[in-house]
């Protein structure tokens, strides 16, 4: 019996001592400029280095590794920070860029307008129901829906019904933002997570 448990020890030295250099060959890859460090790397290096056996049997003196356990293992010793990239696939990846030009054509289209125009938006959006001219400058702008800017508003509110960001219907003014944002993202298939994702960060970009 001394002499399995001397065994079983031996080999366990020997299998850290694999992991070691498995651990190594992952950090020389990370390491090197412009290489990208993706699971499938790391696998196939697990998988090059390890045995095949790792379970032990007091009876054999034997280990044997369940693969997808060793698999496991390893990519949590990966750190988490530095230039660690995970690929996706080509079509996957083509597909979150035109994702992020959408967003950006929204985030572009905002940008071009003045603040007061932005504080429109602002209003219409946190109210998240129809409203009309009069309670947009009445409540969101605090200017009197009589005085001489009716006109200037109005128009500041018809460039937010051509770019898509707002929406009207009759003479009641609908908040659109979201709805402009999908219109560049569901064609992607999109999920909601991911639409929401980028309608709350286009309105934290009109924070700042």
């Amino acid at each position: 019996m001394n002499d399995i448990r001397k065994d079983f020890f031996i080999k366990l030295e020997e299998i850290q001592e694999q992991f070691s250099k498995v651990y190594d060959e992952i950090f020389k890859l990370k390491n090197q400029p412009k290489q990208e460090l993706d699971e499938e790397t790391i696998i196939s290096k697990v998988l090059q280095k390890m045995p095949v056996k790792a379970d032990f049997n007091e009876q054999k003196s034997e280990l044997s590794f369940d693969k997808e356990t060793l698999i496991k293992e390893i990519l949590s010793k990966i750190p988490s920070g530095g230039n660690k990239v995970y690929e996706v696939a080509p079509l996957e990846k083509i597909k979150k860029d035109f994702l992020e030009e959408g967003k950006n054509k929204v985030l572009r289209d905002i940008e071009g307008l003045d603040e007061e125009s932005k504080k429109i938006i602002k209003f219409i959006e946190s109210i998240g129901r129809r409203t009309n001219l009069s309670e947009v400058m009445e409540k969101g702008l605090l200017i009197n829906p009589a005085s001489g800017s009716r006109n200037r508003i109005q128009k500041k509110i018809q460039e937010l019904f051509s770019l898509e960001i707002s929406r009207k219907d009759g003479g009641h003014v609908y908040p659109n933002l979201k709805e402009k944002s999908k219109k560049f993202m569901e064609i992607h298939e999109a999920t909601e997570q991911e639409i929401e994702q980028v309608y709350n960060h286009i309105l934290m970009e009109m924070l700042k």
